[in-house]
């Protein structure tokens, strides 16, 4: 029997995210679905935990391929496609605020923001969307800025008023402004 709904994800070293994502795809209350996890040549555990899943659920097929982009696979035509890449838990996660979002693209265009700082700022709104995050949580999250470009990244956003923080005792957690 065809599934009433094919989901196709794009994977390129996303360990951090993609249990969460899995799990809230096999949580679902639908049941007559199909998943096709392509791992674009993953260097993380990206690969292993696809083949976990897959091992468990036949729902879900992994293909292993060299880094090749979402081009490599375009040719699924399944009923419906769900296209999730880089943003794999945050489907229902709140957007920033219209002003925030304006904020930002004005300080872009300013070149008030380099490109490691908007790189971490999306990766902020796809792995928090409005949840609270620490310094050290976001770099060990990243995995690509030290510490020192991180709290100058959150000072930074936080006072161009796209971040708020919010004291803890002697901890601070930082969150969009949405």
């Amino acid at each position: 029997m065809t599934p009433d709904v094919s989901i196709l994800i794009p994977v390129y070293n996303e360990e951090v995210h993609l249990p969460r994502c899995l799990d809230s795809i096999v949580g679902q209350t639908l049941q007559s679905w199909e998943l096709l996890l392509v791992d674009d040549g993953s260097t993380d555990r990206s690969g292993s935990i696809c083949d976990s899943y897959a091992a468990r659920d036949s729902r879900i097929r992994v293909i292993h391929q060299e880094n090749a982009g979402i081009s490599g696979i375009l040719d699924a035509t399944p009923f419906l496609v769900y296209f999730i890449e880089n943003v794999y838990h945050k489907l229902n996660g709140a957007l920033p605020a219209a002003q925030t979002t304006a904020v930002f693209q004005e300080a872009l265009s300013h070149g008030q923001v380099t490109e490691k700082e908007k790189s971490l700022w999306e990766f902020v709104l796809s792995a928090y969307g409005d949840a609270e995050f620490s310094t050290k949580q976001l770099e060990k999250d990243f995995g690509n800025a030290a510490y020192a470009t991180i709290r100058s990244f959150v000072l930074k956003f936080e006072k161009l008023g796209l971040l708020k923080s919010m004291q803890y005792g002697n901890r601070v957690k930082y969150a969009v402004c949405v």
